[in-house]
């Protein structure tokens, strides 16, 4: 009776480990998975974030890059507008790169004035009494130099320069069909990707201790220059196909001598140079910018995500014409209704 008893006690305890194992197996399980979830809403939470930061970056910054810049550019003045350090300066940053923690997550937030910086879509394409002024190679050779490869490591390079266009267009920006070869045809690059191979964003935008790639090129605006804010380099870069080595050392050194005066004016510095291709240059020459950039950096445990924007003003006549085909095709709902204004501004945006 008693052996009975016995075993009865032992397997009630078996019975008993059996269900706390199963019961820590299956705590464990919901604990696991509970974590899982936990993790995922916190990735939900910093991407919900990540995004309305890029959107609010995007309308409050971008519409005042230009004013911003220009600020940066200048630095510090007094109340009348006159540089503190007593001597008015050329403004030739093409940035203005601030770090600063939003929601609690550190973010790197880059202005770039796109109209500072060369462009291989407009400038490939020119030529003065129908001879091009840069060839693909030169092009390529232009484009290496001033994405900065050449002062950099093998090990800091990560890419190369690869020049894919995207589609030949002829000089008034309509598709060329290749059964049309008569035509006169250029290259357009609407990104980065189509310049660069094996770049990474973070080698694109840069840090506060390295300028980035695509600091002195750009795939966007209509490749004229603003001398108010483009680096020598790139003014160099830009015209010395055309008014030679001379030419560019004349009109760099008349912007730094007199920084306030307009392209037209700089340009009657140059001296020497051949009457058509000095009427180009000054063609490419402005002195404000259409186009502006955003690059907006959020870095997290372990990565970072890069967003880039591009805000584009539209060209008067493109505008018109969009104005008046919208006044040509109303709504079909509602025939009286007036259609909505059209935007004078296009924007592009990119993320990695």
């Amino acid at each position: 009776m008693k052996r009975t008893e016995h075993n009865q006690h032992g397997f009630a305890l078996l019975l008993t480990l059996v269900l706390l194992m199963i019961g820590g197996v299956a705590l464990a399980h919901v604990a696991r998975q509970s974590a899982g979830e936990a993790l995922h809403a916190l990735e939900a939470r910093e991407e919900l974030q990540r995004r309305w930061a890029v959107t609010s970056c995007r309308e409050t910054l971008l519409p005042r890059a230009p004013g911003l810049l220009t600020k940066a550019a200048q630095g510090p003045v007094d109340a009348e507008g006159v540089p503190l350090s007593g001597r008015r300066r050329v403004p030739t940053r093409t940035d203005l790169r601030v770090s600063c923690e939003l929601a609690g997550l550190p973010y790197d937030i880059v202005l770039t004035d796109e109209q500072a910086k060369f462009n291989p879509t407009a400038l490939g394409a020119m030529a003065v009494e129908e001879k091009p002024i840069l060839n693909n190679r030169a092009l390529r050779r232009v484009v290496h130099d001033l994405a900065g490869f050449r002062n950099r490591s093998d090990a800091d390079q990560q890419g190369s320069v690869v020049l894919r266009p995207l589609i030949g267009v002829d000089t008034d920006g309509k598709p060329i069909e290749d059964e049309d070869p008569a035509r006169e045809r250029h290259d357009v690059y609407s990104g980065y990707g189509q310049l660069f191979e094996g770049v990474s964003p973070q080698t694109l935008v840069g840090d506060a201790s390295r300028r980035g790639v695509a600091s002195r090129l750009t795939c966007w605006g209509d490749g004229r220059l603003n001398m108010k804010r483009a680096p020598d380099e790139v003014v160099r870069q830009t015209l010395k196909p055309l008014l030679g080595q001379e030419g560019v050392l004349q009109l760099l050194d008349a912007r730094a001598e007199a920084p306030g005066l307009g392209a037209s004016d700089l340009m009657q510095a140059v001296v020497n140079a051949e009457p058509a291709h000095k009427a180009f240059a000054a063609g490419l020459l402005t002195d404000t910018s259409q186009v502006q950039g955003l690059w907006v950096v959020a870095h997290g445990r372990g990565r970072s995500w890069h967003s880039f924007s591009v805000r584009e003003r539209v060209p008067q006549d493109e505008l018109e014409e969009a104005e008046e085909a919208a006044l040509e095709d109303p709504p079909s709902n509602d025939t009286e209704a007036k259609p909505e204004p059209i935007s004078p501004f296009r924007r592009y945006d990119f993320a990695w």
